[in-house]
């Protein structure tokens, strides 16, 4: 059986794969060096990463600050530019409310989200420099004038204000305590999507800062009812999307896997259950296949090794496993359907609807992907396990696409789709539905993310060697 690069394709980080696999984001296996690098004749390299439990945003944990800023995912610089004087922020601020976010809906409670950032954005210089600097990027990359070389240049000062300021609260350790925390980082991730066409400097923002600051938080804020937990709150459920995605791209464990996180999201909605909807019960099983995934990874680069007896006894549990998370979906996307058929019509409730409804059609052909490319799973003797057929994965990749472009006509952000499409496009067989995909990729393009291109060339190579 070919090494095949699908849905299931553990584009792990680098500290775990050599970075001829990475550049390629394939699965990394065989030892050292690995098959992949083995079959075309490739040094096998792999960069070691240094770890930290601390947020840390960019040269943050350097005693003194330097003009070039290092990520802690690669080698890609960032440079910072010097501190300027203050921009005219309410001209960027209008515009990333009225524009940007009207083309880049992150969730379809946009109100609720508005009014979050609107209630800090005035008290936290760092979270407006971050939304200044997404404005000005944004406009320079939607205008034809001569002037957006002067957004250019505000979009770079904003950002490196920004980061220095996060910097200075990091170093005074007040910013874990500070409420616009959570906003102002993931913002800056997003600037990274718009500003670097590999993603690289996003992880760093997103893993190091956001994903840090909700686990040193704790479980315990989406069940402590005061005003700063609320916040906590709206940003978790609007924004944890985006962990769950970073894991299961990356195929690494979440912290919303862990039992104490998966109690405390069953409380909350205990508590709340008028903010319930369908698409926020999936998104609390998502959690469940990344835990599925990334063990059964491990088992399979790790079978061989293992005595027959053994091997087969642990395809069976998390084959067996696999079927529970199949019945589960199943049962979810039942209710849905009648939850939908039922709810009234509006714009939120129909963004809300088509984001559950991709996630769905994803999640199932990633499960099947998690066995079907894999031997233990595929072979006479291997035990039954969650696969579809080709005519069944098919109809999700058509779902994907379909539920896809309309999310963007109602103005979702594009980083949202950038897993769907992805796995729809691990399994696009026929000219006609791969020309889809890329022209989808181009609008999130267009709509600002640079970070599209990188799925772009991705999947053109997977379709060069398919």
């Amino acid at each position: 059986m070919t090494q095949a690069s699908g849905p299931y394709d553990g584009r792990k980080a680098r500290r775990k794969r050599c970075d001829r696999c990475v550049e390629r984001r394939i699965k990394c296996i065989g030892g050292f060096p690995c098959l992949n690098c083995s079959k075309t004749n490739r040094t096998c390299h792999i960069t070691t990463k240094r770890k930290t439990s601390a947020p840390i945003f960019l040269h943050a944990t350097q005693a003194t600050y330097t003009n070039t800023a290092h990520s802690h995912v690669n080698k890609t610089t960032v440079s910072l530019i010097p501190r300027a004087p203050s921009i005219k922020s309410d001209i960027y601020l209008t515009h990333f409310f009225i524009s940007f976010l009207h083309q880049n809906s992150f969730t379809g409670i946009a109100p609720r989200f508005e009014t979050s950032l609107c209630s800090l954005v005035h008290h936290a210089p760092e979270l407006r420099d971050a939304i200044n600097a997404i404005s000005a990027l944004h406009i320079t990359q939607h205008s034809q004038l001569a002037s957006t070389r002067d957004e250019n240049l505000a979009a770079l000062q904003a950002y490196s204000r920004s980061v220095h300021c996060v910097q200075a609260k990091i170093a005074s350790k007040s910013f874990l305590c500070d409420p616009s925390a959570l906003w102002t980082t993931l913002l800056l991730g997003v600037f990274e999507l718009m500003r670097d066409s590999t993603g690289t400097n996003w992880l760093a923002h997103f893993l190091h800062g956001t994903s840090t600051i909700l686990r040193m938080q704790g479980p315990n804020m989406l069940i402590l009812p005061n005003k700063d937990t609320e916040q906590r709150q709206m940003f978790f459920f609007g924004a944890r999307i985006f962990e769950i995605v970073r894991a299961l791209i990356f195929t690494e464990p979440t912290f919303l896997a862990e039992p104490e996180w998966k109690l405390a999201t069953k409380l909350y909605w205990i508590q709340h259950m008028g903010a319930w909807t369908p698409k926020e019960a999936l998104f609390d099983i998502l959690p469940q296949f990344v835990d599925l995934g990334t063990r059964t990874l491990h088992f399979v680069t790790n079978a061989q090794n293992m005595p027959q007896q053994v091997q087969h006894y642990s395809a069976t549990s998390l084959a067996q496993e696999g079927l529970v998370l199949q019945s589960t979906l199943l049962h979810w996307h039942s209710d849905f359907t009648s939850w939908a058929s039922l709810s009234v019509d509006g714009n939120k409730l129909d963004v809300e609807i088509s984001i559950a409804r991709v996630y769905y059609h994803t999640i199932s052909v990633y499960l099947d992907g998690i066995f079907s490319y894999h031997v233990p799973f595929t072979s006479a003797s291997a035990p039954p396990s969650p696969t579809l057929s080709s005519t069944v994965v098919g109809g999700h990749v058509r779902q994907i696409l379909m539920t896809s472009g309309s999310l963007l006509d109602q103005g979702s952000a594009g980083i949202l789709l950038f897993f769907p499409l992805r796995v729809a496009g691990a399994r696009a067989r026929d000219r006609s539905t791969r020309f889809e995909i890329l022209q989808l990729l181009e609008t999130i393009t267009l709509r600002g993310f640079s970070v599209a291109q990188s799925f772009v060339n991705d999947l053109n190579e997977l379709w060069a060697r398919q």
